[in-house]
């Protein structure tokens, strides 16, 4: 975003900081699906 036009709640949404916790997020949840039907350990989440 370009940092003149953007409110500070809409900079915090776009930062790199908040889309990295994103993607961990979702490969979390999608880490706990696997280990649920068993393809990886539940002991490596």
């Amino acid at each position: 975003m370009i940092e003149r036009y953007s409110r500070p709640q809409m900079s915090q949404i776009w930062s790199d900081e908040n889309k990295f916790n994103k993607w961990l997020e979702v490969e979390m949840a999608v880490c706990d699906a696997w280990a649920e039907i068993g393809v990886i350990p539940k002991n490596v989440i």
